[in-house]
């Protein structure tokens, strides 16, 4: 007869079994171009920039046949200060590039995530995305969450279609 192992204790707040999210990845197809967006437009800070080329180890984690690689690591600043607020990573793969996601309009598609990031400045950040000609889904637009106070949101995709999310809180406009 078998006997089905035991089911593991669930996680629950004071157990829980991850501690904090330390970084969302981006793959992108020109690394150089994306930096353009992400440090020169939004303000992430560079932390690490490295060309790895061909690292076995690395693919087998991202499920991918040996190519070359090269990334950026980009800490989000808590309000200018010294610290951070996680980070975001920018990857390149070539050599064979893998394969890219279609998206043949704007709107969002189950299983997509979406990098989202607050500011005292979307109005600012409005017109640098649209001096990019990035596709805007929706321009700052207020918003309220009953309980959680107004904001001004915007959804726009960067060059690779990854989807970006500038929330500004207590903004009255």
């Amino acid at each position: 007869m078998n006997v089905p192992p035991p089911k593991p204790a669930p996680a629950t707040p004071s157990r829980p079994l991850v501690a904090s999210l330390q970084r969302a990845s981006v793959f992108v197809r020109d690394l150089g171009r994306s930096l353009g967006l992400y440090r020169d437009c939004l303000g992430l800070v560079p932390w690490q920039t490295e060309e790895v080329g061909q690292h076995a180890v690395l693919f087998r984690m991202l499920g991918l046949a040996p190519a070359n690689l090269r990334f950026a690591l980009l800490r989000v600043p808590v309000d200018g200060a010294a610290g951070e607020a996680g980070m975001v990573g920018l990857f390149e793969v070539s050599n064979p590039m893998p394969g890219v996601l279609r998206r043949p309009d704007h709107a969002v598609r189950v299983g997509e995530v979406a990098l989202v990031f607050t500011t005292g400045g979307i109005d600012e950040l409005a017109g640098r995305v649209a001096a990019l000609g990035l596709p805007v889904l929706c321009p700052p637009t207020r918003f309220e969450i009953p309980g959680g106070g107004p904001s001004r949101e915007m959804t726009f995709r960067d060059y690779d279609g990854a989807l970006v999310k500038l929330v500004e809180r207590g903004a009255a406009g």
